[in-house]
């Protein structure tokens, strides 16, 4: 392969991995085979003890997935922005964008990359992925006091601002994000498996998590389908082998 082709490839990364982790984690909010012990789902007449000790363990399970889907859209968030900055900018440049929070990253460091405003900060997907990271200090830095509250006894835990919606438009703009420097990047190959099918899609993942906001599914219900196979069954197989059938980043500039 030649030396001017060389530069065009992608470095390995984990940022994919990361979006779709958060995918899978805000799927398992709304399964129950996900969110009730196999015990509670094959029990045909549960007593009013388990009922309650099940349906507040899932509860627990439930805002725990929602806030791994959210963890996990910030390391995919960063992940792909430092993918990018690394791309266009070298040495001490690239240094002093490092040492950059993620959000600013967004903001002045693809800037200053470009030479032109690619993200605003006031403006979506930037404007979310400031209100994501927000939410990740919460759980990587935790001040006292936030924590369930202790036993003995039932406990439901619930946090407003880890919901189904924030979750799902996070993965969202955290994916239109990614098509976008992903596009500019590599115009060769401007295709990222999975930002672009999430983004051409997202009316899926944000339909989802207002069924999961809706409550727990039923004890007995089976798994749904995984999102990702779900966006690509709608999308049929161009989603996939055909990148000119993707829409959203023209839809963005």
């Amino acid at each position: 392969m030649s030396s001017e082709q060389s530069p065009r490839e992608r470095e390995r990364s984990l940022a994919g991995t990361y979006l779709r982790l958060a995918i899978e984690h805000l799927h398992a909010a709304g399964s129950a085979p996900a969110l009730f012990s196999r015990a509670f789902r094959a029990d045909p007449n549960p007593t009013g003890t388990f009922v309650a000790v099940a349906v507040s363990d899932a509860k627990t399970k439930q805002l725990d997935a929602l806030r791994s889907a959210v963890l996990f859209s910030a390391l995919a968030a960063e992940a792909y922005v430092n993918e990018f900055l690394a791309r266009f900018l070298r040495g001490r440049d690239y240094e002093a964008v490092e040492r950059m929070g993620t959000v600013n990253k967004y903001v002045i460091g693809t800037r200053l990359a470009l030479g032109e405003s690619l993200f605003m900060r006031t403006r979506n997907p930037a404007q979310t992925i400031e209100e994501l990271f927000k939410l990740r200090h919460k759980l990587v830095h935790p001040k006292p006091g936030y924590a369930p509250p202790p036993g003995p006894g039932i406990i439901t835990h619930q946090d407003p601002e880890f919901t189904p919606k924030m979750a799902a438009k996070s993965i969202c703009m955290v994916a239109a994000a990614a098509a976008i420097m992903v596009r500019r990047a590599y115009p060769e190959h401007p295709f990222d498996f999975p930002a672009n099918l999430v983004w051409d899609d997202s009316e899926l993942i944000i339909d989802y998590a207002s069924q999961v906001n809706r409550g727990l599914p039923e004890r007995t219900a089976e798994a749904p389908e995984e999102l990702l196979i779900q966006i690509i069954l709608r999308a049929g197989p161009h989603a996939v082998v055909d990148e000119s059938t993707w829409r959203a980043s023209a839809e963005l500039d």
